[in-house]
């Protein structure tokens, strides 16, 4: 696993890649016609996300899902041992502004407060301001929350501590951030293409001893909520970047391995981004096609139902596997709920007895998000 590495027995060697010194951000990459084709699909999605018509209830649910998931996500490929069950517990226990004692836990309230503002949130400008934003996404969670890195940093492998990229010296943090915001709010490229860059330019400088890969991540919604992309608090990016953790590492290496080409970490995040803007379409048209008569309960099953079939389709299972995903649903409420989707068919029952089985209906085809 790429991790950072802030102490230990450092092993630099031949195959070790230190970001070069550069008087100013130019990058350098080639866009074929596969990424232009991820980029149209991502433009399509998000304008029909924003054509859709979404009443007050639809649209609070599906952002406070992709919120929970995303602020699952991007905690969880740094190490944070919470599970999506935790985390979903954690955002419906109370008020997100309460003190938490608990790091792992006070991250992921710290994360879904910056998020829920998102629409009066502002694209980073300065440095200042991301080194603010550090400051809200781990206060209470780290010592040195707010603060640029005081030491040099490393990415390498544990527990090998082979280093393999050098980032930026703590003195040119500062400077080289500068170069790489106003590369992004002044370059005429396309705003996608822009987002995208500035991301993997940020890990590469690490500006903060930790917190890198989810300050940038943060950054990288607030820049694609503000160029237009409306369509980002629907999409599980965080959560795809987590469940798809060796191709990420792999792209963002990929590019210091081939002398800065961003080329690998473009068509990588065109690809995420295209995934989760199209399954972000395809969660609405699901929700928009149940039943009005269906209780929330009754659509989260139905919804989880829709996540096993994409992954797995036509998958059956039993009841104490589905109680097993809803613990806190009565075996009782949970029979009622699975008989209501049955008779909607939305469901289909097989079998009798504990040989009971069940599935999504084979018309039915749809998208996820318990």
């Amino acid at each position: 696993m790429i991790k950072d590495l802030d102490t230990g027995p450092f092993q630099i060697t031949d195959d070790t890649v230190k970001r070069p010194k550069r008087p100013r951000f130019q990058p350098t990459y080639e866009t074929p016609e596969t990424i232009w084709e991820d980029i149209r699909a991502i433009e399509r999605a998000d304008q029909q996300l924003a054509g859709t018509l979404l009443d007050r209830r639809e649209a609070r649910r599906m952002i406070e899902q992709a919120l929970t998931r995303n602020a699952y996500g991007t905690a969880s490929i740094e190490g944070n041992p919470l599970t999506l069950d935790d985390v979903k517990k954690l955002i419906e226990r109370g008020d997100i502004h309460e003190a938490r004692q608990r790091p792992e836990e006070q991250e992921i309230l710290n994360h879904v407060h910056l998020m829920q503002n998102l629409p009066d949130e502002d694209t980073p400008s300065t440095v200042d301001h991301i080194i603010h934003l550090h400051e809200r996404l781990f206060q209470g969670v780290l010592d040195d929350a707010g603060q640029l890195k005081q030491q040099p940093n490393f990415i390498g492998q544990r527990p090998s501590y082979k280093v393999r990229f050098i980032p930026a010296m703590p003195d040119r943090v500062r400077p080289e951030l500068k170069n790489a915001l106003a590369w992004f709010h002044n370059a005429d490229e396309h705003p996608l293409i822009k987002a995208q860059v500035f991301f993997h330019e940020l890990q590469s400088i690490h500006p903060f001893r930790d917190g890198n890969g989810r300050v940038g991540r943060a950054v990288t919604t607030l820049q694609l909520h503000d160029l237009g992309y409306k369509g980002v608090r629907y999409a599980l990016v965080d959560y795809e970047f987590n469940e798809d953790r060796e191709s990420y590492y792999a792209a963002l290496t990929a590019v210091e391995r081939q002398g800065f080409n961003y080329t690998p970490w473009i068509r990588y995040m065109s690809r995420i981004l295209r995934l989760t803007f199209e399954g972000a379409l395809e969660r609405l048209h699901f929700r928009k096609g149940l039943p009005t008569t269906l209780n929330e309960r009754q659509e989260r099953i139905a919804l989880w139902f829709a996540g096993i079939d994409r992954d797995e389709p036509g998958r059956s299972l039993r009841f104490k596997h589905i109680h097993k995903a809803f613990p806190q649903i009565a075996e009782r409420t949970l029979k009622r709920d699975l008989k209501r989707l049955r008779e909607h068919d939305i469901l289909t029952m097989e079998g009798a007895g504990r040989g009971t089985r069940y599935h999504l209906t084979e018309t039915t085809n749809h998208e996820e998000d318990p």
